[in-house]
């Protein structure tokens, strides 16, 4: 385990715990409070050659119904989650910006600009809404495994006065003695919210060395501080 800046590491870890994208080997992600009985995961999404998967989660789990709007420029692209919270679509252009609007059942919504697909590959984004007040802690948890050469990274960190890092560290996802080479695990990020406002957090899983590439998948923490 790798960590850094991470003195309150138990204490924050337990307060409430956020997971997005576990996506070894599948890609899926999860929003869940600290565990008070049996864990509960969505059925992740296996992105299939040309198919572009979209993974909306809330506080509780994977959000259903809500409605997703594509704009590349030419044409509209709509869909709705189903109960895993995945909207699928097989006919994304590639290699244009695109704008996303991301509308949960319950009101709310964002919209994403200027997201690149790459040509070629099975790629996904998975949105994750938080709503939180002041002086509380939460953990995003993205699924990783660093002998692919992929790793994630914030990318653009929002508004900093609204939401601040308090650390980060990889997590095995393996227990006991007997470990296997190339099995991943989780990155982690802890952040504590600081006052009322509204931040967007976004994750890049991308290598490092491959400057110019558009990265494989993308997160997305959209938070809202009461």
């Amino acid at each position: 385990m790798r960590l850094t800046s991470f003195g309150k590491a138990a204490a924050l870890v337990l307060s409430v715990a956020i997971l997005a994208a576990t996506m070894a080997p599948a890609f899926g992600a999860a929003v869940l409070a600290a565990p008070q009985g049996p864990e509960r995961r969505p059925v992740p999404p296996r992105p299939d050659a040309g198919m572009f998967q979209i993974l909306v989660t809330g506080e509780d789990g994977p959000m259903s119904d809500a409605a997703i709007r594509i704009w590349d420029g030419r044409e509209t692209l709509d869909g709705v989650t189903d109960g895993r919270g995945v909207c699928a679509f097989s006919d994304v252009r590639p290699d244009v910006p695109l704008t996303f609007r991301i509308s949960p059942r319950s009101g709310g919504g964002v919209r994403l600009e200027n997201i690149v697909i790459p040509r070629g590959m099975p790629s996904s984004i998975s949105v994750q809404f938080v709503e939180t007040g002041v002086g509380t802690d939460f953990v995003v948890r993205l699924g990783s495994n660093p002998s692919t050469g992929y790793s994630w990274k914030i990318a653009d960190f929002g508004d900093q006065a609204i939401v601040r890092l308090e650390g980060n560290f990889f997590s095995d996802s393996q227990t006991g003695s007997r470990r296997m080479a190339g099995r991943g695990g989780s990155d982690v990020w802890v952040f504590s919210t600081v006052q009322r406002g509204y931040a967007i957090l976004t994750f890049e899983y991308a290598r490092s060395w491959e400057r110019g590439n558009y990265p494989l998948r993308r997160h997305f923490a959209v938070v809202r501080v009461r």
